[in-house]
């Protein structure tokens, strides 16, 4: 019976520090990307114009520890505002922040986009026009997030 104990003894503190070395990289796994969106409007004339103006802004929340350093962050468009951009292209808002644990940040943006072809009705339905945004943080590292996640 003595030896039977010795193995399972060893096989016991063998589990117990596989499993001290694995979870704090677990951990850090989880952490690595702590941040969602917490906020998020748009704002667009109902109006047809030839130019309009379609506001946005953004509210990024850290509830982790770990700090982010945020360097773009860009609009992902529905497929029917797509057509109506004036400049063909979404431009990122390029303002690094640090986005500190347990805090926020806001970023504000403009999209130009033509909507003198609309009615009023065809503006409304329109919105909601940003579906995600696409931000690159910290060294190089991607994430795409949509409204609530």
């Amino acid at each position: 019976m003595r030896n039977c104990s010795k193995p399972v003894g060893v096989f016991l503190i063998l589990l117990g520090t596989s499993i001290l070395l694995i979870v704090p990289q677990l951990q850090g796994a989880k952490e690595d990307q702590s941040f969602y969106i917490s906020g998020h409007g748009e704002v667009l004339s109902e109006h047809p114009k030839e130019s309009d103006t379609l506001v946005h802004s953004v509210t990024l929340e850290n509830p982790g520890r770990k700090n982010h350093t945020i360097k773009s962050i860009e609009p992902i468009i529905n497929d029917d505002v797509k057509p109506l951009l004036i400049d063909n292209r979404i431009y990122p808002i390029t303002e690094t922040k640090k986005l500190k644990g347990k805090k926020k940040v806001e970023y504000q943006g403009e999209i130009k986009i033509r909507t003198l072809q609309l009615n009023n009705d065809s503006i409304k339905a329109l919105m909601p026009a940003i579906e995600a945004y696409a931000i690159i943080y910290d060294d190089g590292k991607e994430v795409i997030l949509k409204s609530g996640q």
